[in-house]
Parts: structure tokens; C-alpha cells; sequence
């Protein structure tokens, strides 16, 4: 191998090119979202039959220098409360609780590293891999004047993942797999329209499961009540639909004084749609 002596001076000491490393230009597209504008240096791990790297790269892409051979490229941003792992991201837990990760982009892909004297690029398209989660409740009825906190959580959330399953998923599945899955908590705040939200930074949603949403409703007197709500449908665009704003669920909900809870109507989608309804 015959490192940073350029090809022609490899080429000259050996006649074989499969023993010079190739020139390439690494470069990014964002597909799904733009860059962080505090990105800094993009992560990207390197691994194939001719060996394995891990660099840096500013989002403009940079030039390296690898051995002809298979590889697969994996870039990500740096990100609060995730790692990544190969082509797995997990986000982080404190105290048994899912954290909040910071929103960013990754992407993989797989090439090939020719025998040539001509100058190569490898392109890997960046997806993004977080999108929020707004759920916005309303109540009426004789029982609403009296609720003092909301609190909630929302199981099926995917917790790891592969990074082509971000947003929108590579191969366009709708429902994408989680590689571990679990809930995350919620906790709402009454805005001056009356509407009690909650807005959490996810990962995803495990395709594999169901997503049900447990709302509690405390009263006055240190009265409470809990209703599952399940809610799979209404995520059914959540990786693939406008993926660029949060996706929002709205609940209007009636409670009496005998704290019975019911659903009298629902809406699902982003911003622009709820808008436009």
C-alpha cells in the first residue's frame, strides 16, 4: 500500500493497482432535511473487504484515499442523546426514561472503490432520523373546570433503529421496524386557547407494534383518572407523510363529574393539513 504517494507514484512501484489506494471524493446529500447549521464535522465510519476507517468530514464532503474494494459508507451528525453503533441509533436513558434526542441527519451506503486512474465520488444520502410528536387535548363538559395536570406516555416508540429507517425510510415502508421499543413520557401544559399540549423529539415508531397513548387527568382533591387510547392508525404517516414538520394528534375529549372520559373527535397529520382543514 502506498499511502498520500499518490497513484501514478504507486503505480510505478507496483504494477498491480489493487495494491494503490484511490483518490475518491466523499460527498453528502441531504435528501430529507437540510444540514444543522451547527453541524461542524460530519462522522463517517468506513468498513470493507479492503479495510476499515473512521474520519471526519465537513458537510461539503473531502477528499480520502482507500484500497480498490467494496465499501460501506456510514455518515451521521453528531447528536445529543443518541448514538450510533454501525447502522444502529439509540437513543440515550436516564434513570430508566427515554432522553430526548437532538435532531439530525445520517445516511449509508454502499460502493465500490475501483482499479482505476480516473477520479471516483461517493455520494451518501443523509435522511433525517428525528421528527416531533405534538399531542394537543381539549375537554369540555362539567367535569373539565376541574382538572388540574396532565400528564401521559405513548408506547411503541422505537428507541433503536436502523438508520435507513428515519424520514422518509429508504425503501418507503410505511410502518418501519424498531430494533428495541418502548414508551416515553409526556407532559402537558394548557396554552391561553385552552388546548393542553405536550411535544416530544422522537427517533420513530416500531412498525411491529401498536401505539397506544395513556392519558392521566388529575383533579382537584388529588382525584385522578387513566384512559388508553390506541392510536396505531393515526401514525401511519408519521415516517413518510411532510416529513419536514411535526406530526400532530388532536383529541377532543368530554368528562363529566363522574370523571368518565370520552372521545367526541380526533384529527391526525402535520401542521399544513390541520390548517388547511
Amino acid at each position: 500500500m502506498c499511502a498520500g504517494a499518490g497513484i501514478l507514484a504507486c503505480v510505478n512501484q507496483s504494477p498491480d493497482l489493487e495494491d494503490c489506494e484511490q483518490g475518491l471524493r466523499l460527498l453528502f446529500n441531504w435528501v430529507s432535511s437540510a444540514a444543522r447549521s451547527d453541524t461542524g464535522a460530519i462522522n463517517v465510519s468506513i468498513t470493507g473487504n479492503a479495510g476499515d476507517h473512521s474520519i471526519t468530514s465537513p458537510p461539503a464532503g473531502r477528499d480520502i484515499e482507500l484500497l480498490p474494494g467494496t465499501y460501506d459508507f456510514i455518515a451521521w451528525e453528531t447528536a445529543t442523546n443518541v448514538t450510533v453503533d454501525g447502522t444502529t441509533v439509540t437513543v440515550s436513558s436516564t434513570d430508566g426514561v427515554a432522553d430526548e434526542p437532538q435532531e439530525f441527519t445520517a445516511g449509508t451506503v454502499r460502493d465500490e472503490v475501483l482499479n482505476t486512474d480516473d477520479y471516483q465520488e461517493v455520494t451518501v444520502p443523509m435522511y433525517q432520523q428525528t421528527r416531533d410528536l405534538i399531542i394537543r387535548m381539549s375537554f369540555i363538559g362539567d367535569g373539565a373546570p376541574h382538572i388540574s395536570a396532565i400528564t401521559g406516555t405513548v408506547d411503541g416508540i422505537a428507541l433503536s433503529r436502523d438508520i435507513v429507517y428515519g424520514f422518509p425510510p429508504v425503501d418507503g415502508r410505511t410502518r418501519p421496524v424498531a430494533i428495541t421499543a418502548g414508551e416515553i413520557p409526556y407532559t402537558f401544559a394548557v396554552a391561553d386557547d385552552g388546548w393542553y399540549t405536550g411535544r416530544r423529539t422522537l427517533l420513530g415508531i416500531d412498525g411491529d407494534d401498536a401505539q397506544v397513548f395513556t392519558v392521566r387527568v388529575g383533579f382537584d382533591g388529588d382525584l385522578y383518572v387513566e384512559h388508553e387510547i390506541t392510536l396505531t392508525t393515526d401514525f401511519n404517516g408519521f415516517h413518510t407523510q411532510d416529513v419536514g414538520q411535526p406530526w400532530v394528534i388532536s383529541l377532543m375529549m368530554e368528562i363529566g363529574l363522574s370523571l368518565d372520559m370520552e372521545i367526541i373527535d380526533w384529527t391526525s397529520g402535520t401542521d399544513s393539513w390541520l390548517e388547511a382543514e
